[in-house]
């Protein structure tokens, strides 16, 4: 994770509401067109660590699966 994106990365892992994986896609999305890297979707997915209680097997766990389309200025919708 490159350090422009740390701080909206982490609060949307924490927190996955509609409004900080759409603060986080606008950051992802304005990074790349600084470097001329052109967007136009991007998926944003959040896990998680869920543990068996018996053998505490640790297995991944899908939270949340957000698409944004991203037009030619840039603008963002889910």
């Amino acid at each position: 994770m490159t350090p422009s994106l740390e701080d909206a990365a982490a609060r949307a892992a924490v927190l996955p509401s509609d409004w900080q994986l759409t603060r986080l896609a606008r950051r992802v999305v304005e990074r790349e067109r600084r470097h001329d890297r052109p967007v136009e979707t991007l998926r944003i997915e959040t896990w998680r660590i869920v543990y068996a209680p018996d053998t505490l097997t640790a297995t991944l766990q899908l939270v949340r699966d957000s698409k944004f389309s991203v037009d030619a200025t840039g603008a963002i919708r889910q």
